[in-house]
């Protein structure tokens, strides 16, 4: 596809797929039987973007850090991409986080960052200590 998920092709008549994917999201497609040359400006196939979540605890000292600010950091331009308050047991979730080659917690009130990560599908429990 060109920039704006634009594609053409030409001459192929009789059943034929399209599958469309693209990083980040779930690959879809469309199955169709074209009988004769004919022009169809009509496809559409739409691409979902894959999201995933973070949960875990945010610990110091062997102490559940209760009602803090965490944030869910770009990596790439230090920008934030979700924030929220610890429960009052000290757990944190975050969901329908995308994808980031490179994400990190901050923790403001404390001034901590942690090490870079990647947000994927490999990434489920996330606990914190901060030292």
């Amino acid at each position: 596809t060109n920039i704006n998920g634009i594609f053409f092709f030409q001459g192929h008549v009789g059943l034929i797929s399209i599958f469309a994917q693209k990083p980040g999201f779930y690959g879809n497609g469309v199955s169709m039987l074209i009988q004769n040359e004919k022009f169809i400006n009509d496809i559409s196939i739409v691409l979902e973007a894959k999201t995933f979540y973070i949960s875990g605890a945010l610990v110091q000292e062997n102490n559940y850090l209760k009602e803090v600010e965490l944030e869910l950091i770009n990596g790439s331009n230090n920008k934030i991409i979700a924030s929220l308050k610890t429960s009052k047991d000290g757990l944190f979730e975050f969901r329908d986080i995308l994808n980031y080659e490179k994400a990190y917690f901050r923790v403001p009130s404390l001034g901590y960052q942690s090490a870079p990560f990647t947000i994927n599908k490999d990434l489920r429990q996330f606990n914190i200590f901060v030292n």
